[in-house]
This record gives C-alpha cells, structure tokens and sequence, in this order.
C-alpha cells in the first residue's frame, strides 16, 4: 500500500534487495509454469498475460501483491550494479512483464509492439475486471533507475496514462524521448489527430492520473507542454540527433493548442492583422521548435510583437532557469586540474548530472590497460588528480551552488564514497563531517553512504584525525557520533551472553590512550546535551547513538568506564535540569551494564548513581545488566531447602557492593513470598524442611455429612511458611545501606514487601502452631522497622498512612501494625495526628 516506503528499504540494504528479488522472480516462474494454484475467490487475485520463453502469451492467476512488488523492483534497479545472478533475476521479470531485451536493440520507430496487451498493461482483477496496476507504480517504473527499464515502461505503459507520465518530475532521458516518440506516432496513425489528442486530455481521462483536479482541457495542455519545455531545456532536445528519428508530432500540437487558446487583450488601437508566428505556423523538426521557443517576452505595447504563452511555471528544484552558454568539453586526462574545475562548474550549473556520470563512468571504471614497454625504456608519469583531490571538488562545487538540485546530489552520492573507499584527505573530511550542511538529508545519506564503502584503513585515518587534538572545526555531532560507531567495528549493544565477549582488533586499539578517550567520550556528552534524547534514554533497546559512543568506549575496559564515569560527574556539576536529567540516565545505563569495572568508592558516584536511580526507577528494572542471572541463581540457591551459611553470606556480600542491583529483584522476591506462604495441598517431603504449619483457635471443626461425622480444617494464605525463607530476606535486606534502601527502594517495591511480611504476621498471630517460632521473626522484623523510622521519618509517617493492597479492609497501614503488636494504640493516635495536622 506505500510502495515508495518499500521501495527506500529495500534500496537502502542490499541483501533484503538481492532476496527479495530472488523470491519474487522464483514466484514468477512458478506461475508461469502453473505450479502454483490460488484461490480466485479472493479480492487480490489478479488475472494477467505473460510472455513465456517461446514469445507466446500465457493466461496466468497470481497474487496482486506479488506484481506490486516486482514493480517496486524493477524501479529500485540500477544498472551499475555488478551481481550476476540478481541481473539475471531481473531480466528474467522484465521478458516476462514488458518486453524481451533484443527489441529494445531495435529502432525506436518500430511501433509495432507498442500497444501489446501482454505484461504489466494486461493486468485485470479477477472479480471486477478492472485493471490493478495503478498510474502511481507505472511512474516509479518510467523513473527507474535503469535507462533500459525506464524504456520499456514507457513502451509498455496504457497509452491513456502518458500524458500524466509526462507531467512527472524526473523523469530520465530515455523514457521520456519513448513517450513522445509514441504519442507522436500515434499521432501520425490516426485519422483525426485532434481528436485523438484531446481525448487524452479530457477530464474524464485526466481523472484516472490520481492528481487531484487539473482544470480543463486548455489548462492541462498549457502545463503538460511547461514541463516539456522544462526538460527540453534539461537534456538539450536542440542536439538530439537525426539518427533517433523522433516524431515530435504530440508536441507540435501542444504548441499550436497553447497558441490557439491565448486571450486578447483589449487596447484602444485597433489591432492590425498580423500573420502567426513561424514556431506555430510550420514545425518541420524538434529542432525548429525548440530553436525558436521565446524564453523572454519583450517590454513593448504592441499588441503585434507581443506573443503570449501560458506554460507551466515549476518550482521545483530539478527545473533550472535556462542560460545559453558555451558549451564545455569533458576534459580528457584527470591530471588537468584546471579544465576539471572548469568543467565541474559549468556542468553543476547547467545541471547536466547524465554528463558527470558519464564522465565519472569513462574515467574511473573504464581506465586503459597499461601499455608494454621496452626494457629499459623510461615512461613518463603524468601527475593525476587523486581521488580525494576529485571528491573534494566535487562537493565544494555543490556547496557553491545557489540551488541545489536533486540530479547533481544523487550522482555525488552514487561516486563520492566510491572514490573514496581507500584513502581521503582532511579537507575532504571538514566539508564531509561539517555542521549546517544542506540540504540535511543528502548530506546524510552521503555519509552514511561513506561508512558502508570505506575500507578499514580509509577508516582509521578518519578517525585518528577526528580524535586528535588539532581539529578546531566545527562538526556535525550526529554524523561523527555514527561514523565513531561504524568504526568500532562493535554492532550491537544487547546481546546474548555477555562472557567471552571477542573484541576485534582495530576496537581496542583506538581507545587506549587518554587524548583518544577524552576527545571521543567530550564528542558523545556534546551530540547528548545537544538534543531532547531523554525518551530513547529510557528506552531498552533504542537508545540514542551518543550513549552507543559512550558504551562502545566503557567496553574498551575498567580505566575507561572510570574515565567516562568521572567526566559525566564533572558535567553534573554545571549543567541544566535537562541536562542533568539526560547524563544521570547515561551513568546509570554505564553502570548496569559495566557494574564491576565502576569505582563505587567515591561517594559523588554513589550519590549520583542513587539520583538516577530515583528519576527512572520504572525503565531502569527494564534494563538488563551482566549481574542479572548470577542474582537470580544465588537468590534461588540461598532460599532453597539445600541453602547453606556460605551461599547466604554470599548474597549479603552482594548486597553490600551492588545495593542497587539487587534491589532490581524485590519484585521477585515479592513473588517468592507470596508463592511460599500460599495453600499447597500436598507437600513432597523434601519441601517440609523448616515448614511452619499454623491451625485456627477453633480448630478442628466437627461437620456432618450424609450421616457421617468428619473433622474439617480450614487453610488459606498464611497457614505455612518456611521460616528460613523469611529470614533470610530481612538478612539480605538489612545489609543493605539505609540511605539505599529507605531512598532508592522505596521507588523499587520496599513497601509492598513490607506489606507482605506484615500480612504474614497478622494471620499468624491469630493461628496456633505445634513451636511458636513468629517471635524471633518479629523481632527481626520489628528492628527493620525501625531503621526505616530513623532513616527516612518522612516517609515512614507516609507508609504508615497508606492503605494495604492485601488487607484493604483493615484501613491504613497502621492498624494492621496495631494487629500484629509493632505499634500501640497511643503510638496509632499519634500518628493519626500526626497526618491530619491535629493538636
């Protein structure tokens, strides 16, 4: 449905390009051959004539989806490009859609096969009979990349819809000289030309160009014969050679319909009779008519030197105003640098970008083979321009020009990063990575463009020269950030596994010294305060390509994560609440990824690290951390029935040096206790180690049933714990800093495990056991309690306020606290006073 979406994708990588025409020139094969069966009872089937091996015409049924996707395909392809097999590929598509390659070889006067109802024309849904290949795809066909495709569009498209191809923007040499050539013979053919002309033309046709409303008739010539004479002053028509042969039969008639429809203009004089113009009164050839076309009208009031023409007046950028000037010759050798100059210039004004490939094509790929010389025999070597010295002209004459035109930037695109694909020069770098460039998006894809061609030493010299200390200019943060990440050589931050990471040879070299890394890590803090990146900080799995930077430098090793670390702290010391906002999530992100290489004894760190911790509490338990699965494995070793003091030690010891890592876990550790004090009705004997079972005061109670006396036990949630379990949470809770956890996790599920733990209390407390064993886990619980009240008052009062998700029936928190004998009534008033401001 958004073929121009498709067909930027799949220009944009190479191997999504090669499979998918692969698949769909198999998929052809198979229908052709009738191997395939579809449903036809479908809305999308689609019934088409193909051309077979033999010429013939095959009735074939497939997918519509299928022959839109071989025209977003075909428009994508170039002809410059070297694969084999996805050449075949796509000749294979064109003999089987539109015509075969031996009659493009053929004079453009055979018309003969110019209204073949086979191919991409003969396209018909099965149900509603109407055609499926809309005029919006047969624009990107006749705008094909390739010239030979481009041609067979033009030759295999409706003849209805030419004149709305011809209104295209674009459009390339060859299609559009087929066009004209086939309106003009058809032109020639026909018994009535006007007749034949204007029903092209009429609303009613101009209504299937999905263009909107064009007006009537004589407007819709007017700006169909604007836009010739836009391309004529374009791809020279004036020179076209008498070997082409093109009948300018359509164009004579728009001219004389342009001339016909113009309006007098009342003036006092009476206007003499004065014969037409010779340019509408007699076109012997293209060249008569675009020798004589007028660009300027006279300043004068006589109505009989005045000719007026209405033409289609664009804005569009590819349309230059015309200057006839002198005509300037390719030069023939690239070692004469001041006819190149020359030549650049003339050819970016006059915006001939057909020339400067042609050029770069002759020059660069088809170089001579060397001539054998004599032993002993001296050869001359001339100086040739290098390169890099080319690329550097090339684009410093695109800066200069004042409007900058689609052509001249795809052809600069297309061979800048082939010139330089081994080597480049400084300057040739400042105009490349410089800041403001415009227009943005092709100076982006220029240099995206770049990273994907350049070798590795091309590379390295770039990024040495970027790094070092002697480059004042002023640069494109977002473009040296992504080129610092091309160049790492390191494609991906999430992965699998984090041990026996590989790193490759030119990533740990770069980033070893000290300037290195502080020029690279000042860029990445620069390109992050430069932009609103807080949203993608947040994120998991699309943050900005500055924290990419930072990551790829700590990953070098623990010197670097602590060199990062330190110039993030100094910024916090200056910079805004934005800003500040953005570099704590950054050192946060450092940190859960480089947990062990951080220099957590600086109490600056540890502050700022809580900070971030407090801003992005919610995305931070999103992000993943190498200390992730070896938590996970200790907690579920610690609270088994096989626990052992050194595996609890263990993870006390953790949460002594990774408080804030472990705190990622409380939601977890919330589940455990749920699940361990829930109703389970039968208990494997393994899982009865350190098991608590409580039964009701009342318990058991006496029922009758069909005459039979039985004795029932009620259990639900509380009923049973594993008392070690318990304990050994509020140990490894405790050893925790209250400044962490009374701060930070508050905001990371501290107090809905507290809650569980206070349910736990309230029903055991109304339950008897064979051991009263609750009271040395109230007192550990009742001495936690307690250094959340004198660590953080403020919030105890708070908690204590608020409701229970468990119990919602108990009210606030500190009723339950009465319950279960951590609070009494005076304390209760107190408090109740305390949050409603009573005296």
């Amino acid at each position: 449905r958004r073929p121009t979406v498709f067909a930027g994708a799949l220009s944009s990588y190479v191997d999504l390009r090669s499979l998918a025409i692969q698949v769909v020139s198999e998929e052809f094969q198979l229908y052709v051959e009738k191997k395939n069966v579809i449903d036809t009872s479908e809305d999308t089937v689609v019934d088409i004539s193909l051309h077979g091996k033999d010429g013939v015409l095959t009735q074939v049924q497939m997918p519509l989806a299928l022959l839109q996707s071989s025209c977003v395909l075909l428009s994508i392809w170039s002809e410059d490009k070297k694969n084999d097999r996805d050449s075949a590929y796509i000749e294979d598509l064109v003999a089987i859609l539109m015509k075969s390659r031996e009659s493009e070889e053929n004079n453009i006067n055979q018309t003969d096969e110019i209204e073949d109802i086979g191919g991409l024309a003969s396209a018909k849904c099965v149900k509603t009979k109407r055609s499926v290949i809309p005029v919006e795809s047969w624009v990107m066909l006749a705008k094909s990349r390739s010239d030979f495709i481009a041609k067979r569009a033009a030759l295999a498209a409706p003849t209805t819809f030419l004149p709305r191809l011809l209104l295209c923007s674009g459009l390339p040499r060859a299609s559009l000289f087929t066009m004209i050539h086939r309106l003009g013979k058809l032109g020639e053919k026909a018994v009535d030309r006007d007749k034949t002309f204007t029903q092209l033309l009429v609303p009613s046709a101009s209504s299937e160009w999905d263009l909107g409303r064009l007006g009537h008739r004589r407007e819709v010539t007017r700006k169909l014969f604007g836009r010739i004479c836009a391309y004529s002053r374009m791809y020279n028509l004036v020179e076209v050679d008498a070997e082409d042969a093109i009948s300018f039969s359509f164009v004579e008639w728009l001219s004389n319909m342009c001339l016909s429809s113009q309006k007098s203009t009342k003036m006092k004089v009476k206007k003499p009779k004065v014969a037409p113009a010779a340019i509408f009164a007699s076109i012997e050839s293209a060249k008569s008519l675009f020798d004589k076309l007028p660009t300027n009208t006279p300043d004068c009031n006589e109505i009989a030197t005045v000719t007026q023409m209405d033409a289609d007046t664009s804005d569009m950028t590819i349309f230059v105003e015309f200057k006839n000037k002198e005509v300037i010759l390719p030069p023939n050798s690239i070692a004469e640098a001041e006819s190149i100059e020359d030549f650049l210039r003339h050819t970016f004004e006059d915006n001939k970008p057909d020339t400067l490939d042609e050029w770069l094509s002759r020059t660069f790929l088809d170089q001579a083979l060397p001539v054998k010389r004599k032993r002993g025999q001296k050869v001359k070597v001339t100086p040739a321009l290098g390169n890099e010295e080319l690329s550097f002209l090339l684009l410093q004459s695109y800066i200069q020009l004042e409007r900058k035109v689609e052509g001249i930037a795809s052809t600069l695109v297309k061979w800048i990063p082939k010139l330089t694909s081994s080597h480049g020069s400084p300057k040739l770098w400042r105009i490349l990575f410089a800041d403001g460039q415009k227009p943005a998006f092709m100076w982006d894809n220029l240099a995206s463009r770049c990273f994907q061609i350049w070798n590795h030493e091309h590379m390295a010299e770039c990024r040495q020269w970027m790094l070092s200390e002697d480059t004042k200019e002023t640069l494109d943060l977002v473009k040296v950030v992504r080129f610092l990440i091309q160049a790492s050589s390191f494609t991906a931050i999430h992965i699998e596994s984090f041990e026996d990471l590989p790193v490759a040879v030119e990533d740990s070299t770069w980033g070893r010294t000290e300037e290195t890394v502080r020029r690279a890590t000042g860029i990445a803090l620069d390109c992050l305060l430069s932009q609103d990146s807080e949203k993608r900080l947040r994120s998991r799995s699309d943050p900005p390509e500055c924290l990419v930077l930072l990551l790829l430098i700590s990953r070098l090793g623990r010197n670097q994560v602590q060199f990062v670390s330190r110039a993030i702290g100094k910024r916090l010391e200056n910079d805004s609440n934005q800003g500040r906002c953005m570099l704590l999530l950054s050192l946060l992100r450092i940190y859960t990824y480089f947990p062990l290489s951080m220099n957590l004894g600086a109490a600056v760190l540890r502050s700022n690290l809580m900070e971030a911790v407090e801003v992005s509490a919610d995305d931070w338990l999103c992000w993943r951390s190498p200390l992730d699965d070896s938590m996970q494995d200790m907690l579920e070793t610690a609270l088994s029935n096989m626990t052992s003091q050194r595996s609890i030690q263990t993870l006390i010891d953790t949460a002594k040096k990774h408080p804030l890592l472990l705190l990622r876990k409380l939601n977890q550790i919330e589940n455990i206790l749920e699940k361990d004090a829930a109703v389970v009705h039968s208990q494997v004997a393994g899982e009865k180690v350190g098991l608590i079972i409580g039964q009701g005061l009342n318990e058991p109670l006496s029922a009758s049933a069909s005459g039979h006396k039985m004795r029932l036990s009620v259990k639900h949630w509380g009923y049973s714990y594993r008392e070690h379990v318990w304990w050994t949470i509020l140990d490894v809770l405790s050893a925790v800093p209250n400044e962490v956890i009374f701060q930070c996790g508050l905001k990371m599920g501290v107090l809905d495990l507290l809650g569980v733990y206070l349910r736990l209390v309230l029903v055991q407390s109304q339950l008897r056991t064979k051991i009263d064993r609750l009271a040395k886990l109230k007192e550990r619980l009742s001495e936690f309690l307690g250094k959340f009240k004198s660590a953080n008052p403020k919030a105890f009062d708070l908690w204590m306020a608020s409701s229970n998700s468990g119990l919602p029936s108990l009210g606030a928190t500190r009723n339950i606290l009465v319950g279960c004998g951590f609070l009494s009534h005076q304390q209760a008033m107190e408090s109740v006073k305390k949050t409603y401001n009573i005296s």
